[in-house]
């Protein structure tokens, strides 16, 4: 984690909704988001490769796999990276 970082990093602290494929949404803490992933706080029973749904609050969710795990953090990334604009809609949404 950390040395082969392409994009912007932003600060935030925001709830998000997370959902396993054919499970029911649960609510997180991101504190860290950038183009191409996010940190969340304390997931339930996550595995390293799961695909993952994050919801932004009022935007679609997105597909996000499971990078890494370090209690209670865990890296996501996104299937497709954020486009500028989208990263900015959700750091907007998020309170940024």
């Amino acid at each position: 984690e950390g040395q082969n970082r392409k994009t912007e990093r932003a600060k935030v602290y925001s709830n998000v909704d997370l959902r396993k494929a054919g499970d029911h949404r649960y609510s997180v803490t991101i504190d860290d988001l950038s183009a191409e992933g996010c940190r969340v706080l304390s997931p339930n029973n996550v595995e390293v490769g799961e695909l993952l749904f994050i919801s932004f609050p009022g935007m679609a969710s997105l597909n996000a796999h499971v990078r890494w795990r370090r209690y209670p953090e865990t890296g996501l990334q996104f299937e497709r990276p954020l486009h500028p604009a989208i990263f900015d809609e959700v750091l907007r949404r998020l309170g940024h």
